[in-house]
């Protein structure tokens, strides 16, 4: 049986017909070989252009990886991750501004560059075995590049701790001054190591609490 494409060009009164009544004019034997391009991007007002940057964003779930902790390893060791950066970064100065107005924070990889991510949307998923110090450090560096401020609920104090490919997603509640300083009897485990976290609470994609 031989496939045929229909002409773009097509009347519509045609495309409802069967091949066989459609003259052979408008009928093709190989797909098209080229896409529509839209060709008036450049001349789009400033503002309706950067919108349509920033909507190509999309919310991504960043895997971090440490290496297996030794006495010897340093505490500054990057983090390494096997995810890439948003294509926006690469395409042209304009875009790369817009994705760099939400891709505030900067992660350093062993390869010497930087992972982005947006703090308000971006998952950051912790894998392997990570101890309590490089945990703090991580928070606080995500802290202190978020230019919102540490009052603004959202998912930059949200990390994934995964054990035999099980995640669980949580939400610490860390103070400035009091990191991880126990209160109560509760416990949590990262990695191989038990620590007394101050508050535990799950939250939606909103930022409304669960009870």
């Amino acid at each position: 049986m031989k496939h045929h494409w229909i002409s773009g060009d097509t009347p519509e009164y045609l495309l409802d017909k069967p091949n066989d009544t459609i003259p052979d004019s408008v009928l093709e034997d190989k797909p098209p070989t080229t896409q529509p391009v839209f060709h008036l991007f450049p001349q789009l007002p400033l503002e309706v252009r950067l919108k349509i940057w920033r909507f190509s964003l999309e919310p991504r779930v960043l895997e971090l990886h440490s290496r297996r902790t030794h006495y010897a390893q340093a505490e500054d060791w990057p983090w390494q991750s096997n995810c890439y950066n948003p294509a926006l970064l690469s395409v042209c100065d304009e875009a790369r501004g817009e994705a760099l107005a939400a891709l505030t924070v900067a992660l350093p990889m062993p390869q010497g560059g930087m992972l982005y991510c947006d703090p308000m949307r971006d998952v950051l998923a912790i894998l392997g075995d990570s101890d309590l110090p490089r945990l703090r450090q991580l928070f606080a560096e995500v802290e202190d590049q978020d230019p919102r401020g540490v009052e603004t609920p959202g998912p930059q104090r949200r990390l994934l701790e995964g054990s035999d490919h099980r995640y669980m997603q949580y939400l610490v509640l860390v103070d400035r001054f009091k990191q991880f300083r126990g209160q109560g009897d509760s416990w949590m485990v990262v990695g191989k190591a038990q620590i007394r976290i101050e508050e535990l609470v799950f939250m939606d994609e909103d930022g409304t609490r669960l009870e």
